[in-house]
């Protein structure tokens, strides 16, 4: 089963983490079955954002936590990769 995403992430280049900005984070999560979606809605399982959009809520936080969809931060979809998982636990 493939989840559907939606990101709100930095694009800041200034780091060579290939997590770090949203089109590598994209090509990464694509090569890994995920579907990318623009905006939140019910088909998104979960939400990949920074803690700044969290501290902000951003119009996807606030759309995300009315949906349910789990909230998860970058660090959580590298350690789902770096473990072989696809789903959450």
């Amino acid at each position: 089963k493939s989840c559907t995403t939606t990101t709100t992430t930095n694009n800041n280049t200034n780091n060579d983490d290939q997590y770090e900005t949203l089109k590598s984070l994209k090509t990464i999560l694509k090569s890994h079955g995920a579907t990318i979606s623009p905006q939140v809605h019910k088909r998104v399982h979960y939400l990949i954002c920074t803690s700044s959009a969290i501290t902000n809520l951003t119009q996807r936080i606030r759309q995300a936590i009315k949906r349910n969809v789990d909230i998860v931060s970058v660090d959580w979809v590298r350690k789902c990769i770096e473990e072989g998982r696809r789903e959450a636990s």
